[in-house]
């Protein structure tokens, strides 16, 4: 598995390798089809992930340093449940990479159609879960 840098390089390697340059799935309906919801949960899951999505959308990554990652604070078992977790989320950066066939409407959400805030999560799950310490 290759990790992309930039969105400008996932989105050029989409165009030249895959077929699909476009979805229809919006960002919400990609999170709730990667991440198993519990149906009789599924409404409150649906407005914690729309919350979410909108904050990270919006939110300025600023580096920060941690001293420590927490990486080596988690017990395995769970070390592993974040790695699946982090698969699922750059699965869903990549899907998202695709331009939404209503991206440009007025009435569609940037949040919804923009990759913006899955690039925000895989980094800040980076920084937090992964990274090492700085000198």
């Amino acid at each position: 598995m290759k990790l992309y840098k930039s969105n400008r390089t996932l989105t050029n390697h989409l165009k030249t390798t895959h077929q699909t340059s476009t979805r229809t799935l919006t960002n919400l309906n990609l999170v709730t089809s990667k991440f198993s919801v519990d149906p009789a949960h599924h409404q409150t899951i649906h407005k914690h992930w729309t919350d979410t999505l909108q904050y990270l959308h919006k939110l300025n990554i600023i580096p920060f340093y941690f001293r420590r990652s927490l990486h080596n604070k988690t017990p395995i078992k769970m070390r592993h449940q974040l790695k699946n977790m982090l698969y699922k989320l750059i699965e869903t950066l990549i899907d998202s990479a695709c331009t939404h066939t209503e991206a440009n409407s007025p009435h569609t959400h940037q949040y919804l159609t923009s990759s913006t805030a899955f690039w925000k999560i895989v980094l800040l799950f980076e920084e937090t879960m992964l990274a090492s310490a700085s000198p």
